[in-house]
């Protein structure tokens, strides 16, 4: 019992700090009912979520001393990696429970490979409470997606091209094929940030739709393309989860969902 006072108590420390502003206000919608439910019914996924806070707040209130805590701060942040590879294995039981893991994710709204790794535990366990693997073709699902995603697909791809392509002339007496080059990718570089700017726009209204996002959100970062474009994706892809999270979330019959983990 003292432990879970201290993990309850973790979490309202972790949600009135202004660095989790975007987790506090997220909590004032989830918190009674997720924090409640997932506690009794989906207790893995809960003490999962109650160590990251912990040692987040922890690493946090160290790291803003002024002291020399150097091998502290990376013992801290050892732990909080491990309770962060925890939360990501361990499989929700209910659409609560996916709640709290998102709760998570609006910590890491910097870290991509967090926001990715933390994104697709959360589709895989909405993919096991609904027991579908989402395989319906997302240009019938949502055409308007469909379209976006197929355009900037195309536009990372002849990107890559041109890349190899300077690869492969990067010597002496190519001096005119490879500014030739360099203007094609600037080019290039613009339209896939102009294509991803209305891909955030763009809603995903299926699971499917939020992974062909993932997808290339992932594809995007290989390419190290950055700045206003990826930022909105991001973003985007939180209001995504959200949406759907809420949606499934009033689907009476996944809220206690239980099925034995394999």
């Amino acid at each position: 019992m003292h432990d879970d006072v201290a993990n309850a108590l973790a979490i309202r420390l972790a949600a009135r700090a202004e660095t989790c502003r975007p987790v506090r206000e997220r909590f004032l919608l989830y918190t009674q009912k997720s924090l409640v439910y997932a506690q009794s019914h989906d207790r893995a996924i809960w003490l999962a979520c109650v160590r990251y806070f912990a040692a987040h707040k922890h690493l946090e209130e160290t790291t803003e001393t002024r002291e020399d805590n150097t091998l502290k701060i990376a013992a801290l942040q050892k732990e909080r990696q491990r309770a962060l590879d925890k939360l990501k294995r361990e499989r929700a039981l209910t659409i609560y429970g996916v709640l709290l893991k998102y709760n998570i994710l609006l910590v890491y709204l910097v870290d991509r490979d967090e926001i990715v790794e933390l994104i697709q535990s959360c589709l895989r366990d909405c993919d096991l409470l609904i027991l579908t693997q989402d395989s319906t073709d997302l240009t019938i699902e949502d055409p308007r997606l469909a379209t976006l995603v197929a355009t900037v697909r195309k536009l990372v791809e002849q990107l890559a091209i041109e890349a190899e392509r300077y690869d492969i002339i990067d010597h002496v007496g190519f001096e005119i094929e490879r500014n030739a080059i360099i203007e094609s990718m600037r080019g290039l570089a613009v339209e896939v940030e102009d294509a991803i700017l209305l891909l955030s726009r763009q809603p995903a209204t299926t699971l499917g739709g939020l992974r062909a996002k993932l997808y290339l959100f992932k594809a995007c970062d290989e390419l190290s393309s950055d700045g206003d474009a990826m930022a909105a994706l991001k973003l985007s892809m939180c209001r995504d989860l959200d949406r759907l999270l809420r949606y499934l979330g009033n689907r009476t019959p996944l809220l206690g969902a239980k099925t034995s983990k394999k």
